[in-house]
């Protein structure tokens, strides 16, 4: 559900990321969402991926975050132009 959203918006933007990196990072979103935690073990509790056990989920979500091909500034440069906006619509921008 929150997954599908999340890796829609994604593919959407300028993330650098491959089609696997994004439905992992759509997955691993949605569950710290929904557990509302940066904790792993929570997010392996709620994560949609239904044929793996807990320990599978644990090693899937460690080994996702250490991937050296996932460059998270990179990652981030899709989201910076919405960001700057917001910023700057409510004022924490004061350019001179």
């Amino acid at each position: 559900m929150w997954h599908q959203s999340i890796e829609e918006d994604l593919f959407d933007r300028d993330t650098g990321l491959q089609k696997p990196h994004i439905a992992g990072l759509a997955d691993l979103a949605a569950s710290a969402l929904k557990s509302r935690s940066a904790n792993m073990a929570e997010w392996s509790a709620v994560m949609p991926r239904r044929k793996c056990d807990d320990k599978s989920k644990k090693r899937y979500i460690s080994r996702f975050l250490s991937n050296s091909l996932i460059n998270p500034a990179r990652v981030m440069t899709g989201f910076m132009s919405e960001v700057m906006e917001m910023m700057g619509g409510k004022g924490f921008l004061n350019i001179s």
